[in-house]
């Protein structure tokens, strides 16, 4: 009895082997049909777009639906009721089987058991295990073969031109941006060097602009690399209105002018003109008070004070008065340029009221001076050393001033430097080999330093700063884009300045239109401005040919 079980148990074991044998196959097909679906859509994904489809896909998705048909083949697998039950079945037992292992499993085993347990041995000795055959799925057979085919050829497609294209532009843009910022911080580490005042820095914004300049960040994406340096540059141009101060130059211009009149004042002069308010500052020394000299040299001094204090006063007067007439005149509709000076300002200025403030002193040190000499004469002693220390004062503050003026040029300066460096390399960006003078064509055959001309090299020469240009040539005769304005005769003044013409048409407008944060419309139209223009003057020069 014993002996007749365990054969029909084997039979069974073998039986349910078989089943999950067949069920295992067909889930590997199935598993793999759905791998080559997931890769031909990923492989036509990348393909489409032009990329080449990476090889990491095909062992993560193959090996990923292997543990998943294995999971679901250990989910559903066939127990010994499912495998007795599919063999009667196929065999045509009868429920034989079934039979024999519900009666098992109930503990059954005794008279009627036993001869069924006899029959169902009976039975099994006409049939084998080996002829329950596999039914191959063979529809989803081939159309799993034929995608993992197709999703095979199509990762020996490689990027297209475009692609590669576009690969090497991120990286050549991921290392111009590394190079950029680093010059962009060394720039600013010598800004801060020649920043000497606390208050200076703040109308500077400078620990803003450092912390902005920290932020910046090397990047693939040129559209991103542009947006940063964008927003860097709108930071610096704030900072550079702060630290404008046409109007204080330009009067201090006409003052050094006036001053160049006077031999005694000439140098002071020529250092206003020229612009160089440190130096300016220093000539200050020379006309400095002596309270400890005598009453003739005080006199000599005061006379060479009042002389250069008197013609900065009759100028700083004369250009307020301008102001004033100027914004009456733009209050009443006038159109004129002294109108468009006074409507920049209140008619105040701090250059011309120290020159008012310096002239006064040395008016009132003149009356003073004048007593002492009286008293001298009439055998008694006078005194105006307090009033040659008021004039001595008047001088320092307006010394100061000059320094402060030279300072906040001097940091205007280095921002333009700044501002005109990161404009070059906004132009540069997503132009190989051009970023920070690395001409693919500049340099020697030899060893050597090679030179470009697309490369300024003296960025500062180029900035307007207020100075007018003088054009030489026939009146009337060719374009230009460079006008030349003075003021009216009287007390009006002029704000017309140069302008500048781009080193390079096109390069310039391009990199205008790159811009991310110019809005289209915009660039369309400053596009076509420039085009117009520029071919404007090419007839123009045709007609003078």
């Amino acid at each position: 009895m014993q002996q007749r079980s365990d054969k029909i148990d084997q039979f069974l074991r073998d039986v349910r082997r078989r089943f999950n044998h067949h069920l295992w196959l067909t889930l590997l097909i199935r598993s793999m049909t759905c791998a080559g679906c997931v890769l031909l859509v990923v492989a036509l994904t990348y393909v489409l777009r032009g990329h080449h489809v990476p090889p990491l896909w095909y062992p993560v998705v193959l090996v990923g639906a292997l543990l998943v048909g294995s999971g679901v083949w250990g989910l559903i697998r066939h127990s010994l009721a499912e495998a007795a039950r599919r063999a009667d079945g196929h065999f045509d037992l009868k429920d034989t089987l079934r039979s024999y292992h519900g009666f098992r499993r109930a503990g059954h085993r005794e008279g009627f058991y036993d001869l069924q347990a006899h029959h169902a041995q009976t039975q099994l000795q006409r049939v084998s295990v080996k002829d329950i055959p596999f039914a191959w799925p063979k529809r989803t057979l081939t159309l799993g073969l034929v995608m993992l085919l197709s999703s095979g050829l199509l990762s020996l497609k490689a990027d297209s031109p475009k692609v590669v294209a576009a690969a090497e532009l991120a990286q050549e843009t991921l290392l111009d941006t590394e190079a950029i910022n680093k010059v962009l911080k060394d720039l600013l580490e010598e800004l801060t060097r020649d920043v000497d005042s606390e208050e200076l820095a703040r109308l500077m914004e400078l620990e803003g602009i450092r912390e902005m300049m920290a932020q910046l960040e090397k990047t693939p994406d040129l559209k991103e690399a542009m947006r940063q340096y964008a927003r860097l540059e709108r930071k610096l141009n704030s900072a550079s209105a702060k630290l404008r101060q046409r109007q204080e130059q330009q009067l201090l211009d006409r003052m050094g002018r006036e001053l160049r009149k006077e031999d005694r004042a000439k140098a002071l002069g020529n250092r206003l003109v020229e612009r160089e308010y440190k130096q300016a500052a220093a000539e200050l020394d020379a006309f400095k008070m002596d309270p400890r000299a005598s009453l003739r040299e005080q006199r000599e001094q005061l006379n060479r004070l009042k002389e250069m204090s008197g013609r900065m006063s009759s100028e700083a007067r004369r250009s307020a008065a301008g102001r004033r007439s100027g914004q009456s005149g733009a209050s009443s509709g006038s159109s004129g340029s002294s109108g468009q000076a006074g409507a920049e300002g209140d008619g105040s200025s701090e250059a011309g009221a120290l020159a008012q403030a310096l002239d006064q002193s040395a008016r009132d040190y003149d009356k003073a001076l004048s007593e002492a000499e009286r008293q001298a004469q009439q055998g008694n002693e006078g005194d105006a050393q307090s009033f040659s220390q008021a004039a001595n004062q008047s001088l320092a503050n307006l010394g100061q001033y000059l320094k402060k003026m030279g300072a906040k040029r001097q940091a205007q300066s280095e921002i333009e430097k700044l501002l005109q460096a990161l404009s070059q390399c906004q132009g540069c960006l997503g132009k190989p080999g051009t970023c920070l003078g690395s001409s693919p064509n500049a340099g020697g055959l030899d060893a050597g330093n090679g030179a470009s001309d697309s490369i300024n090299n003296e960025p500062a020469a180029d900035t307007l700063d207020g100075y007018r240009t003088q054009l030489k040539g026939i009146k009337g005769r060719g374009p230009s884009s460079k006008t030349t304005e003075t003021a009216s005769d009287g007390a009006g003044t002029s704000t017309t300045v140069s302008g500048r013409t781009p080193q390079s048409f096109r390069r310039s407008v391009e990199s205008f239109v790159r811009r991310e944060d110019v809005p289209q419309a915009v660039k369309s139209g400053v596009k076509a401005y420039f085009e117009n223009i520029h071919q404007i003057g090419e007839y123009t020069r045709n007609d003078d040919e």
